[in-house]
Order: C-alpha cells, then sequence, then structure tokens
C-alpha cells in the first residue's frame, strides 16, 4: 500500500509562522501555560506539522510528539531542528501496539485516521499506546493532547498508567461528526475519574467550564463554531 499524494496537496500541510501566531493569539491555546509543568513531559497525539508540538515545546521540560502520515511527519521534523526539546515519531497512537490500517486524506492531509472519514489511500501505520512508550521514562507526563479524528478515547485507554498515576492535564479534540464511540465516552470516562473541564468560547473570549457530561455533549453538538472542538480536562 504506496501512498501516492499530489504536490498540490503535499502544499497544503505546510508549518506556517503566521499561521502559528493566529492560532496563539484566537484560540484556547493562550489559556493553556498554566496547566503546561516545566517540568514535565509533554505529549503531542496527531502532531501534524507541528502548530502544538512548538506551543508545548516552549511550556514543558520536553515534548514526545507522534504523526501517523509519513509526508506529514517529515514537516513535524522540522520542530526538532527549531528546539532541542522535540522528539517526533512517525507512528500512530491507540489502545494497542502493533502495525494497522490507517487511512490518509489524499485531498486535503486533514482528515486522516483508523476511521475512513473521506475515502482516503490505506496504508499500514506503526501503533502505539502511550503505556507502553512512556513505561520507562524517569520523568513524568503533565500534558497530553489529542486529536486524532474521533479515536480519541482509544488513545486514552492505552493510556490508563499514565492517567492514573501522572494525572496530566489534558487538550482533547471531540467533535460529532467523526466521533468513533459514544458522543459522551469521554466526558464520562474523565469526569467519573475526577477531572474538571473547560471550552474556550472564542466569541466571549474566555473558559467556560462544562459542568457535567451531559453538558459537554451539548457542547459538542451544539456549540461547535463557537469552541472548534477543542476541550481542557485538568486534574484536580
Amino acid at each position: 500500500m504506496t501512498l501516492t499524494l499530489s504536490d498540490a496537496v503535499l502544499q497544503r500541510r505546510q508549518f506556517s509562522l503566521a499561521v502559528n501566531k493566529n492560532l496563539r493569539r484566537t484560540t484556547i491555546l493562550q489559556t493553556l501555560p498554566p496547566y503546561i509543568s516545566k517540568d514535565k513531559i509533554a505529549v503531542d497525539v496527531g502532531g501534524a506539522t507541528g502548530h502544538i508540538t512548538c506551543f508545548l515545546a516552549e511550556h514543558a521540560h520536553s515534548v514526545v510528539s507522534y504523526e501517523a502520515v509519513e509526508p506529514v511527519f517529515f514537516q513535524l521534523k522540522k520542530m526538532m531542528d527549531r528546539y532541542d526539546n522535540v522528539t517526533a515519531f512517525n507512528a500512530a497512537v491507540s489502545n494497542f501496539d502493533g502495525t494497522s490500517t490507517f487511512f490518509v486524506d489524499d485531498k486535503r492531509l486533514s482528515n486522516s485516521g483508523f476511521q475512513d472519514l473521506v475515502g482516503g489511500q490505506e496504508v499500514r501505520a506503526n501503533v502505539l499506546k502511550l503505556d507502553t512508550a512512556f513505561k520507562r521514562r524517569e520523568r513524568p507526563v503533565g500534558f497530553i493532547k489529542i486529536d486524532v479524528e474521533g479515536t480519541e478515547i482509544d488513545v486514552l485507554e492505552g493510556a490508563k498508567e499514565i492517567i492514573a498515576t501522572n494525572r496530566p492535564n489534558m487538550m482533547i479534540e471531540i467533535y460529532e461528526p467523526y466521533t468513533k464511540k459514544p458522543l459522551g465516552g469521554i466526558f464520562k470516562l474523565l469526569m467519573k475519574d475526577g477531572y474538571k473541564c473547560a471550552y474556550w468560547d472564542c466569541k466571549l473570549m474566555e473558559l467556560v467550564e462544562v459542568k457535567s457530561p451531559v453538558d459537554g455533549v451539548d457542547a459538542v453538538k451544539y456549540l461547535h463554531k463557537r469552541h472548534d472542538g477543542d476541550f481542557l480536562f485538568y486534574a484536580t
């Protein structure tokens, strides 16, 4: 299964300093520094071209970033030249270790994942779970960002030990059309475990508390344009 992409598609996925500055100014990123520890590792699952990775690199002790699509991973690797505390891996993250079919969005390189959301090309991807990857790390994980086009809860299932022992804060994208499992699953899983949740309201320009899993589901279903799908889960 050889991946074939046009030059036009490849040009869509380039790191842009202008885009990065705009993200920092207009999204939830501006609220995250207090939730990221300078003494701990940050993990970027679904690293894409590195916009979140480079942000995390400026606030965490170090960053480990994962991107499954090889041409996009080559862009992500450039963060390793920009920052001496970033390590990047060409791998997908889930709740198992091994290899699996992975679907690459060959039209926009933005909706790639374990689900075939846009009729993409099939490739074989290396897959790992975070509990395995960080089993022997001496420094704890303090922050995890997850954006994997609908299988975010699988990533959480593969990080049960990290969540139980390190209690990392997390930023997770939850978007209804792509969610593989019931929409409230992530909210129920983490809020039952003592996490609080909030989203950044782009109109109010402030964090809005999610008070319950039902509240979270409503925010996903009806307020997507207000928060763009990114939810902050922070340990209490």
